[in-house]
C-alpha cells in the first residue's frame, strides 16, 4: 500500500442477511492492537467499537450485516 498508513484495513459486509466472521492474518505489520469504527445500515455512523488485540498475528472479528468496518494500527 503507498499510503502512509499501511497497516490499516477495511471490512466490508454487503450481505443484508447473514453476518460475516473474519480471521484478519496480518503479515509484516508491528502493530498489536487496532482501534476500529464501524458503519452499519441505519444504525451506525462510524462509530468507535473499540480496540481489537492481535493473537499469533491474527484479529477475529464478526461483520454485522450491511456493515463496513475500518481497522486503524495502534502503534504505542
Amino acid at each position: 500500500n503507498a499510503t502512509s498508513n499501511n497497516d490499516d484495513l477495511i471490512i466490508v459486509n454487503t450481505s443484508m442477511s447473514k453476518e460475516k466472521p473474519f480471521v484478519i492474518t496480518l503479515k509484516g505489520s508491528k502493530a498489536n492492537r487496532f482501534r476500529a469504527y464501524r458503519t452499519s445500515g441505519n444504525e451506525e455512523k462510524y462509530n468507535e467499537i473499540g480496540m481489537f488485540e492481535t493473537f499469533n498475528g491474527e484479529i477475529i472479528y464478526t461483520a454485522p450485516i450491511n456493515s463496513v468496518t475500518t481497522f486503524f494500527a495502534n502503534q504505542d
